[in-house]
């Protein structure tokens, strides 16, 4: 089994190719996201909040540590009513 010699992601993942180097599809085209802060968060949140709609965001949630917190930051912290969605990813074991 061929694996990303950055991220270690295997071959089995479809649609995943490397270079000469090793390297696989998604570190290859991967750029660093801009951090914006938590005051720029807010502002975002205070603009969705409230569109007569059945929620405000949708938080993807795949039962980690991470994303449940992201899950409690957007009901307690920026008061927002998320729709909870789990997807399956292809990186997740049977």
């Amino acid at each position: 089994m061929r694996r990303c010699t950055r991220c270690i992601i295997p071959d089995t993942v479809p649609g995943v190719t490397f270079d000469d180097s090793g390297l696989c599809t998604y570190c290859r085209h991967y750029t660093k996201p801009a951090v914006l802060g938590e005051e720029a968060l807010l502002q975002i949140a205070r603009g969705a909040k409230g569109k007569k709609a059945a929620y405000d965001c949708i938080v993807p949630i795949s039962g980690g540590r991470d994303s449940c917190y992201v899950l409690y930051a957007a009901k307690r912290i920026c008061g927002l009513n998320p729709l909870a969605v789990n997807f399956d990813h292809e990186f997740r074991h049977d």
